[in-house]
């Protein structure tokens, strides 16, 4: 059976992206840590940058363990400010905490790799997902063509994918400025103009359930576990309690569930709109010992403890060398 087009295409670029770290990496300096999100089967529509396949993982990990020696993100950052060493070192993330990481730990357990996940513990509380990983499954569960709301100026197609793609980046964009029963209203409404319900989003292929407590338990010693916020807010757009309460919360929820310390801190989205010297102050306060973001480059002696880079997948290493 022919692959959807959409799969091949994924399918060439990721390969163009093996081929392109393959030149990158051998010249580049400095140690690497690699983000993923959620796994699948095979490539989706929605989710390219936040759903990886068993391939991507497999290939990611084949490159970066022909030139590095793949650790813990704990064993790297406390390594990573020595001079003189002479092997590179990387480590493997994963943000949010997607119940997908089940099906790829054999991969994992294979290599002898322990990865860091950060999660959010009032969404496992409350058996929900990040709200992108909503608007996401949302559009592409709609049948709509046209989508007119109060959030945005002027009606959006949503006829075909790359239309539904651009729909969802402008709604995440919006909902950025959302928290807390703002942010659960709206959700609403947009579902609401979505004309999708709840049972509908939950069944789409996109959607991935979070790790339920449970679930994390069972992973003891095959994971380390940090904090992404209580609820995945975008924190630079809500006030200074309510990001002490996110960033330092969800550090003593997770340590009194899982009876270890958490030391390190991600931001949501991660970029360099997401965090400034107020969340910094605020991560340094709580306590934690580091945190990473999502900004592209290798970790040099230069990087802060609490600005420490990733890429997000090979697929982002290589535009950011391009």
């Amino acid at each position: 059976m022919l692959k959807p087009y959409y799969e091949i295409r994924r399918s060439l670029s990721f390969f163009r992206s093996y081929i392109g770290s393959a030149r990158i990496i051998p010249q580049s300096t400095g140690d690497l840590i690699i983000c993923f999100h959620g796994f699948g089967s095979r490539w989706l529509k929605g989710n390219s940058l936040y759903k990886a396949t068993v391939y991507e993982l497999k290939y990611t990990l084949y490159i970066i363990r022909k030139y590095f020696s793949i650790v813990t993100l704990e064993e790297l950052l406390h390594e990573s400010k020595k001079n003189n060493r002479q092997n590179r070192l990387a480590a493997i993330t994963m943000d949010d905490g997607y119940s997908s990481i089940l099906n790829i730990m054999d991969i994992f357990y294979s290599v002898n790799v322990i990865p860091s996940v950060f999660i959010c513990p009032n969404l496992i509380d409350n058996c929900s997902v990040p709200f992108p990983e909503i608007i996401r499954a949302s559009v592409f569960s709609s049948s709509k063509v046209i989508l007119n709301c109060q959030f945005l100026n002027k009606s959006i197609s949503l006829w075909r994918n790359n239309e539904k793609r651009r729909a969802i980046s402008i709604l995440i964009e919006i909902f950025k400025n959302y928290y807390g029963n703002k942010l659960k209203e709206n959700l609403c409404i947009l579902l609401y103009d979505l004309e999708v319900s709840n049972e509908q989003i939950q069944s789409h292929e996109i959607y991935d359930p979070l790790l339920s407590w449970n679930q994390i338990d069972s992973l003891s010693g095959d994971i380390h576990i940090g904090s992404h916020t209580l609820n995945h807010y975008h924190l630079s757009t809500i006030s200074d309690a309510a990001a002490g309460q996110e960033i330092l919360n969800s550090k003593q929820i997770i340590e009194k569930r899982i009876g270890r310390s958490c030391d390190i801190f991600c931001y949501p989205f991660g970029n360099q709109n997401s965090f400034s010297t107020r969340e910094i102050e605020l991560i340094r306060g709580a306590d934690y010992n580091y945190s990473v973001t999502l900004e592209p480059s290798f970790i040099s002696n230069k990087c802060g403890k609490f600005e420490i880079p990733r890429f997000n997948g090979l697929r982002h290493l290589c535009k950011s060398f391009k």
